[in-house]
């Protein structure tokens, strides 16, 4: 869940860029009924590019596999955290989260996939962001 809120006007040429590709590459997989074509062709017009944010990280229902396992969810966030530089002050910080899928989680996807997504990203000078210092005790 989430929202962002930006002005965004239509484009002058026909382009594109990273946001807008993957926003639209979002809207395509909730599979919207086909009311909703014309809304995506209007999606289409808007100039994206002055879109204040790294990228996009969407949360689609389903199972992930092969070509579309790092294009939404946490193997998203893993792959563009792993992708940025962090100070080391933040080296074992708390993760604070929130999801609509806590019934469906088991405590061993938590450590071993979604704790590894969070901490993907590398330290400044050397190493990686790494888990939480008191992951055992947050976890209960």
């Amino acid at each position: 869940q989430g929202i962002w809120f930006q002005d965004f006007f239509l484009k002058k040429e026909r382009s594109s860029c990273s946001f807008e590709i993957e926003f639209i590459q979002y809207l395509n997989h909730l599979n919207l009924p086909r009311t909703c074509m014309k809304f995506l062709e209007n999606v289409k017009k808007v100039d994206f590019s002055p879109a204040k944010a790294l990228c996009l990280i969407a949360s689609v229902p389903g199972y992930h596999k092969a070509n579309t396992i790092n294009l939404y969810g946490h193997m998203k966030l893993r792959r563009v955290l792993s992708q940025e530089t962090f100070k080391y002050c933040f080296s074992g910080s708390p993760l604070i989260c929130q999801y609509s899928s806590v019934g469906s989680l088991d405590r061993k996807w938590v450590q071993e996939e979604f704790v590894t997504s969070l901490s993907a990203g590398r330290l400044s000078g050397s190493g990686h962001l790494g888990p939480p210092a008191n992951l055992e005790r947050d976890l209960h």
